[in-house]
């Protein structure tokens, strides 16, 4: 896949590989939330490593968040970052702790203007703590 639709913004290359999701932010409100999440695994109690790559590329960006919700643990936010962050993929590893009630939440936020498509790839959750 190459570029996103919109010029300025967004990855010109996948990651890994030949494809990558992204969150146009084109036709969308400054503010407006979109979400990738799941529950359909019943995780063990214990932590998880999430480690994938990232890319914020554009004027007026928005904020990229990772974040967890259960009954029994709540709302956490574990990851964010907010603005331009380059021309480039980013990688992260992020411990997760999870149980079998919880929902893991990919939100992309979308900033002032059009051009700030947010892209992942190379998605991973490994079922132990990520290393240090």
């Amino acid at each position: 896949m190459g570029a996103t639709s919109s010029s300025g913004t967004g990855p010109l290359y996948a990651f890994d590989g030949y494809y990558y999701f992204y969150f146009e932010a084109t036709r969308r409100t400054a503010g407006e939330s979109y979400y990738i999440y799941d529950n359909n695994i019943r995780f063990e109690n214990k932590t998880y490593c999430l480690s994938l790559a990232y890319h914020m590329y554009g004027i007026g960006m928005g904020t990229f968040v990772i974040s967890t919700s259960s009954k029994a643990l709540g709302y956490k936010q574990h990851f964010s970052v907010t603005g331009n962050q380059g021309e480039k993929w980013h990688n992260i590893d992020v411990n997760l702790p999870l149980n079998k009630d919880t929902w893991i939440y990919i939100v992309a936020i979308r900033g002032k203007t059009y051009m700030n498509d947010i892209a992942i790839d190379d998605v991973i959750l490994m079922p132990s703590p990520c290393s240090p």
